[in-house]
């Protein structure tokens, strides 16, 4: 008798509780948090260098045969270089993982750049910067192809492993 009293209140309680989650997650967890809304702060968003913006994969210069380094200059550099200019058949992990950290969180920044300009009003600024989110996630996913994906071909594409795309803007 006791358990069968209990489980409507449970469930009572248990709704309740999930429908006053909705205001919770609604606020900020910081006050410092602005979320950018006009055209300039989305620019400062595809500008912050601080955090990848605007920066080039490293190692993929160091892999090409257009550079030749010296035996003394190759000790002179870290060992992700110096691995990614010898091709080594294992190289660091660490390098890898960052260059593919600051090219998803490029493309990141510019899908939510195209996102949140949809609410302006248009002007050429805004066409301009949607054009250049555009390009950042392009150029980023091209890049991402050079560093870890095989040449594409049409005989293996079924078999080959890509990289993930999340296409969230056309």
């Amino acid at each position: 008798m006791n358990a069968k009293r209990k489980n409507p209140i449970l469930i009572v309680l248990l709704a309740m509780t999930l429908l006053s989650c909705e205001e919770f997650l609604d606020a900020k967890p910081s006050k410092t948090i602005v979320i950018p809304n006009t055209i300039e702060e989305l620019e400062g968003l595809l500008n912050d260098n601080a955090m990848g913006m605007n920066k080039d994969h490293g190692m993929g210069h160091l892999a090409v045969d257009d550079i030749q380094l010296t035996e003394g200059t190759l000790l002179q550099i870290i060992q992700k270089e110096r691995n990614a200019y010898l091709w080594d058949a294992d190289p660091n992990i660490e390098a890898s993982s960052a260059e593919w950290f600051f090219l998803y969180k490029q493309i990141y920044n510019a899908n939510m750049v195209v996102e949140l300009m949809e609410g302006l009003e248009e002007s050429e600024r805004k066409s301009n910067l949607r054009g250049k989110a555009l390009f950042v996630k392009g150029q980023a996913y091209f890049f991402l192809l050079q560093d870890f994906c095989m040449p594409y071909q049409k005989e293996t594409a079924k078999d080959q492993l890509g990289i993930p795309l999340r296409d969230m803007v056309d």
